[in-house]
């Protein structure tokens, strides 16, 4: 029978709670992203190709499958070191910064989540649902102090 210690679970519940986030964004980044290309002031310097269609849907996939990369890279560190990683430690810090900037564009854009396709001329603010539920004011908390 295999053991896992508490900083072991919380490597594991990273990469899961990644997952929860990242598969919404991969049903509503590229809608929401041709939402916010179109309002960007002019002065920003945005790619024209960004300006008229936002992300491309495999301009997301790809980003989405990098990510998970990454994450899965810094939580299996994680699960290895008992959480005393550096790697683990700060994408458990980067995810939950991710996630409060999810939640922020939700309340600068006065929506939750929602495809523009599915309702057009709403504001939306994608991978809000799941960041209020997948992470937290303090994302994960390991006690391995070495």
């Amino acid at each position: 029978m295999v053991t896992v210690d508490k900083a072991q679970a919380v490597s594991l519940g990273l990469f899961v709670a990644w997952c929860i986030n990242d598969a919404e964004e991969l049903v509503t980044l590229a809608d929401s992203s041709r939402l916010v290309a179109e309002r960007a002031p002019a002065f920003l310097p945005l790619p024209e190709a960004f300006r008229r269609g936002g992300f491309s849907k495999k301009h997301t996939y790809h980003g989405i499958a990098t990510m998970g990369v990454l994450v899965g890279t810094a939580s299996l560190a994680g699960y290895v070191t008992h959480g005393r990683s550096p790697l683990f430690r700060g994408a458990l810090v980067a995810f939950g910064v991710h996630g409060c900037t999810h939640v922020a564009s939700a309340l600068a854009a006065s929506a939750w989540v929602m495809p523009p396709s599915e309702n057009p001329g709403r504001n939306a603010a994608q991978g809000s649902s799941t960041s209020a539920l997948s992470v937290r004011n303090r994302p994960y908390k390991c006690d391995s102090q070495h």
